[in-house]
């Protein structure tokens, strides 16, 4: 994609005309206690993760605001211990996630389809149910009354502000006989967690496995038949990630 289409892009997902230059993105990081510099930014430009900034008429510099929230992604994934090469396939993901929150419209069957098509590393799959919260966070328009989620078998939820909705993702792996088992999961509230999910439930999404590959639930969804502890999504173990500061 040029880079000409792809700043055009952003702006379509944003929805808006609204820009932010480079100062003003550096300081509304660090506003939300996100460390950065000059030098990281760059870093993350060269990375392919941050699109290079353009010229718009009279303003040089300027990037789409939504570029905004994808940086702040970056940089949470180095603080969650995530790598460069898991925050780059997040990206289409996160471009799907954030349209529908501006749009106030999300398909958690799409949202399925390209997680598990494009997002393969364990950092990244962990990183999906926090990254969906923050999207909504910021991105969904607070003037909305309501949102629909798009089920996974075509039913539709209206949800409005004093509503919860739960999502409920479970990572699969393939085991030696190629066998898809289900290995850990998390729910999200939103906003919060709850209980152990169905595998089966519409409003579950897969990550980790093929499309088309069924996950085959394990141990860690037998706490009511043998006592069994359910394990959350656990953290990767953070490790050195060479990113400038």
């Amino acid at each position: 994609m040029s880079e000409e289409a792809e700043f055009i892009e952003y702006m379509q997902i944003q929805g808006s005309t609204d820009l932010i230059t480079k100062t003003e993105l550096l300081v509304e990081m660090r506003q939300r206690n996100l460390a950065i510099s000059d030098r990281t930014l760059t870093f993350y430009i060269t990375k392919g993760i941050i699109p290079k900034a353009a010229r718009i008429g009279s303003r040089s510099g300027v990037y789409p605001r939504i570029i905004t929230e994808l940086l702040a992604l970056a940089l949470l994934n180095r603080e969650r211990g995530a790598s460069i090469e898991a925050t780059k396939q997040l990206i289409p993901l996160w471009k799907l996630i954030a349209k529908g929150a501006v749009n106030g419209d999300l398909d958690l069957a799409e949202i399925e389809y390209v997680a598990r098509q494009h997002v393969t590393m364990a950092d990244a799959n962990f990183v999906v149910p926090f990254m969906m919260s923050e999207v909504l966070s910021y991105l969904a328009p607070r003037d909305r009354n309501e949102i629909i989620w798009r089920l996974k078998d075509g039913d539709e939820i209206h949800q409005s502000r004093s509503e919860t909705f739960e999502i409920s993702f479970v990572l699969g792996a393939e085991d030696e006989d190629g066998v898809a088992r289900a290995i850990a999961w998390a729910q999200l509230k939103l906003p919060g967690f709850d209980d152990h999910p169905d595998l089966d439930d519409p409003r579950t999404i897969i990550l980790g496995v093929p499309i088309g590959k069924s996950v085959e639930p394990r141990s860690l969804f037998a706490a009511s038949v043998d006592g069994a502890p359910s394990e959350a999504l656990a953290a990767p173990v953070p490790r050195e990630v060479a990113v400038p500061r």
